[in-house]
């Protein structure tokens, strides 16, 4: 099982770490042109661990970003978030010190927070179901119609990960969301757990 913290707790551990080799990678790319971008995630020690951000939904839906034309279209889903805890805003700024830290001075940061928000990208599975729980239902072809709105209270678990696109000099931090709890209204039923 793995750890689950808030961002402030986890950036506080002395364990944290971020290992990439960027020198290597950057190698293979120059060898074989593929594999511009390395996914590096943050550990303890050895040992994984998942964020548990708190906020609020701060743009109305799911909203869908297409990329793309025909049959090789594809589609991007996400939601604006804004954190409630000041201090979580700060880890998360020091999360990305961690990735300037190992990144070669040529490299341009690309923050996760912009004008406090951060926008949460929901990744699909064969592009007919998104793959984090909920206990809401989220269907991408029917993001229009999902019960999320601004101002509503969401939990985020998420593993966090260092991002380095090896062609454009660029790096970020990105999450891998698990799972979303929404607030649901009183008189709403309580959905079930619900896997999308």
């Amino acid at each position: 099982m793995s750890i689950v913290l808030t961002p402030s707790a986890a950036s506080s551990n002395s364990d944290l770490s971020l290992v990439v080799d960027l020198v290597k990678a950057q190698k293979a790319f120059e060898n074989n042109g593929k594999s511009f971008i390395v996914l590096s995630k943050f550990r303890f020690k050895k040992s994984g661990f998942k964020l548990v951000l708190s906020g609020e939904v701060s743009t109305d839906g799911i909203k869908v970003s297409t990329f793309g034309e025909g049959k090789s279209a594809k589609s991007s889903y996400s939601f604006g978030f804004v954190l409630d805890s000041p201090e979580d805003v700060e880890a998360i700024g020091s999360f990305q010190a961690l990735v300037d830290g190992v990144c070669p001075e040529d490299y341009e940061s690309s923050s996760l927070i912009k004008d406090e928000t951060m926008y949460i990208k929901l990744k699909t599975k064969d592009g007919k179901r998104f793959s984090c729980f909920s206990n809401v239902k989220l269907d991408p072809k029917k993001s229009h119609e999902a019960a999320v709105y601004n101002g509503q209270k969401v939990s985020i678990t998420a593993e966090l990960s260092a991002w380095f696109n090896l062609e454009d000099k660029k790096a970020g931090l990105t999450l891998n969301v698990t799972k979303l709890e929404f607030e649901v209204e009183a008189d709403e039923p309580a959905a079930k757990r619900v896997k999308v």
